[in-house]
């Protein structure tokens, strides 16, 4: 419908807007910090694909970016899910240009300490704090049956990759630990959790195709 496109064409151009705002902020600082914008392209265009996957729109390769309305079709946002995953990646900080990775480090480590201290503030406050990588419930506050959710969709793909990585699963139903290495039928592996994290059935995504 027309006010739905319309809203869409507002967010789009609302988070251009925020992506070109924090270019030129660490774009100066690596003027700063030396490089020539026209000498120095390569290096800047690292820094807009850094831009780029820091704000929800993760690379997925030429083929993957032109191909990605399709691919929402079956998962949820794959280039915002590709994006967190990619934050995680230490290489994407410390190929930055000097002045931008200045940058980069500092916010990543205000992000975790403004992240933590309000963990410590609910936790004080009578909320429940799960410390367990492998649990659903990993890095969220707990009132009861409420869950608040701080991360901003970091939390799951550091969940997904500790899951993987350590073979388990902790239950936030019963509590119980599921190890991946037992076998039979029906048993988890993870591949499932590969597949949770990027398989999310969007119906009403066709309508990016429309767009």
């Amino acid at each position: 419908s027309e006010p739905v496109n319309n809203s869409e064409r507002s967010y789009t151009a609302a988070a251009n807007l925020m992506r070109l705002d924090r270019f030129s902020e660490m774009a100066r600082e690596m003027i700063k910090a030396g490089y020539d914008p026209k000498k120095d392209l390569g290096e800047f265009k690292k820094l807009g694909n850094f831009v780029n996957i820091t704000t929800g729109r993760g690379n997925l390769g030429k083929i993957g970016n032109s191909a990605a309305p399709l691919l929402n079709l079956g998962f949820f946002s794959a280039r915002t899910a590709a994006s967190r995953l990619q934050m995680l990646n230490p290489r994407l900080y410390t190929s930055l240009p000097a002045g931008a990775r200045k940058v980069a480090v500092k916010d990543a480590a205000r992000f975790v300490g403004v992240g933590l201290t309000a963990l410590y503030l609910l936790k004080q406050a009578g909320a429940e704090v799960e410390l367990n990588p492998t649990s659903a419930d990993f890095g969220k506050a707990m009132f009861g049956h409420t869950r608040l959710d701080i991360w901003g969709g970091m939390q799951q793909g550091v969940r997904a990759i500790a899951q993987i990585l350590l073979h388990k699963v902790k239950s936030t139903t019963t509590g119980e630990t599921i190890d991946f290495n037992e076998k039979g039928f029906g048993k988890k592996t993870k591949w499932d959790v590969a597949e949770q994290f990027a398989l999310l059935p969007r119906p009403n995504r066709v309508r990016l195709l429309e767009a």
